[in-house]
């Protein structure tokens, strides 16, 4: 629990990383690993020799900086969960479980693991910046790629960005592991594991739930025992299937809101959610980066988010349109 708390109370995001940064690198050199940063500002780990799983997140979240934040401890029903907290202003703050949460799990894969990488990518949450633009060599030796990037308990993400993440040898290995933990398989919108895989960097990735709820709001929470669930699972997965390589690329989308081509080509396949009409002029969302269609229910946010935290979720229309307004 205490390096838990000690990670979720540095404050981070896309505009200014530095303490988290300095963090992580701190916590790399006690652990006496060699690690590089990039041009991008992405941190690259690497523990042993060979072809090895990669274990990544992001540095940044979506939450302002506030003069006086602490994390507190609320027990329940359903086990521990973290929050932030104001003390200046007296009111609940996002704790960031997105994606400290990523982070304390590469951290675990490196202490636990003799054969493995970690990358903390830059700047994910305003398009996937880091991920973007790290050189693809740095995974060459990758066998499989896995992030805990998403809400809940139990996602085992199959497509991201756009693309299908992993094919039907990787799922015949991996998804009975998976299941072991209670993660089944679903889709998922926009992170950094699937911005590499739609890339091309030619292994299997996965993204998969990490035990936080309400992202990118106030109201965020991180469940303890469902981190440590995402981490043992990660683990499991480099140890029972990170030694062989899991050879994957994903079939070509154009996804005009990432800018992959130069120009429009209408024969491309769409993804469901963006099978819409579309306008070359179409913008980014504020909370994916995905495409934002011309009659979206709210102007800067995809149909998917939409429906996740709309229709399906626990804000009323109006809630989530003056949400949406301050991004």
């Amino acid at each position: 629990m205490k390096d838990i708390l000690e990670l979720f109370t540095i404050q981070s995001n896309a505009e200014n990383e530095k303490s988290m940064r300095s963090y992580i690198c701190k916590r790399i050199n006690n652990m006496r690993l060699p690690y590089s940063v990039d041009a991008h500002g992405n941190i690259i780990v690497h523990k042993g020799t060979g072809p090895r799983p990669f274990v990544v997140c992001h540095i940044d979240t979506v939450h302002d900086f506030c003069k006086a934040f602490e994390i507190r401890i609320q027990p329940n029903k359903r086990g521990t969960f973290l929050y932030g907290w104001d003390t200046a202003n007296i009111r609940q703050r996002g704790c960031g479980g997105d994606d400290k949460a990523g982070i304390y799990a590469c951290f675990n894969a490196l202490k636990k693991l003799v054969n493995v990488s970690a990358v903390f990518f830059s700047r994910e949450e305003v398009g996937c910046i880091g991920s973007k633009n790290i050189s693809l060599d740095i995974f060459n030796d990758a066998t499989m790629i896995l992030q805990a990037d998403r809400k809940g308990a139990a996602d085992f993400i199959n497509y991201s960005n756009g693309v299908d993440l992993y094919g039907d040898e990787f799922r015949r290995v991996a998804v009975p592991v998976a299941s072991l933990y209670g993660y089944k398989e679903a889709r998922g919108l926009c992170t950094d594991a699937g911005e590499l895989c739609s890339r091309g960097v030619g292994v299997a990735c996965v993204n998969l739930s990490a035990g936080y709820y309400n992202a990118h709001t106030d109201s965020e929470v991180q469940s303890v025992e469902e981190l440590e669930t995402a981490c043992a699972l990660i683990v499991d997965l480099c140890r029972t299937i990170g030694g062989q390589v899991h050879t994957y690329k994903p079939a070509p989308v154009f996804l005009p809101s990432f800018g992959r081509r130069d120009s429009w080509d209408w024969d491309w396949d769409w993804p469901p959610y963006e099978r819409e009409a579309l306008q070359p002029s179409a913008i980014a969302c504020a909370l994916c980066c995905g495409v934002v269609s011309i009659n979206a229910q709210v102007p800067n946010v995809c149909a998917a988010c939409y429906d996740e935290h709309v229709k399906f979720g626990s804000f009323t229309h109006l809630e989530f349109l003056r949400l949406c307004q301050e991004l």
